[in-house]
């Protein structure tokens, strides 16, 4: 009866062990948490003169203590045609609060900035203004890839009482690591 009883015991140790092998969940594929990305639209804009320009944009990112909550660092420049054909060139650099839906495969932001507005242009009386900006975009995070995509709106006012503004449609490239 001993023996019986040891081999039924060995038979269901065999028969069990796999079975809790399979319990083990497969580790889940690493989130990207912040990047870099390379951006380029067009731009309408009411500055000296209204119209639509190029813009293109470099931005640095990342997750700040959570993942709804991301930090971003920007260089955007235009060089738009204005009133009387002449062409400025402007630089924008910018720090944005965002707050992010952290889904695995596209992540949906709203952002809020400040940053400057720039004139290269020797001689112009308004040469650096504040600019406070707003952003409506997703980013896109293909989980084999260490490149997606990112889609950006983003809403520009400049200058005291924001005699200027700038309406922004992006897209580009960014890496994620």
């Amino acid at each position: 009866m001993l023996r019986r009883l040891a081999s039924a015991l060995v038979v269901a140790t065999v028969t069990v062990t796999p079975l809790a092998a399979q319990d083990v969940d497969a580790p889940l594929p690493r989130i990207a948490t912040s990047g870099i990305a390379v951006t380029g639209g067009a731009s309408t804009f009411d500055l000296s003169g209204t119209g639509t320009a190029t813009i293109f944009g470099l931005r640095a990112y990342g997750e700040l203590g959570s993942r709804f909550v991301v930090g971003e660092l920007g260089l955007s420049t235009m060089s738009p045609r204005e009133q009387f054909d002449r062409r400025v060139t402007y630089l924008a650099p910018e720090a944005q609060l965002q707050v992010q839906l952290p889904f695995a495969g596209i992540r949906p932001y709203l952002g809020i900035g400040v940053g400057s507005w720039v004139s290269t242009q020797a001689g112009d009386d308004r040469r650096t203004r504040m600019a406070v900006s707003g952003a409506v975009g997703m980013r896109l995070l293909p989980q084999a890839a260490p490149v997606g995509l990112v889609l950006e709106g983003r809403l520009r006012g400049i200058g005291e009482g924001f005699g200027g503004a700038t309406a922004d449609l992006n897209a580009g490239l960014a890496w994620h690591f």
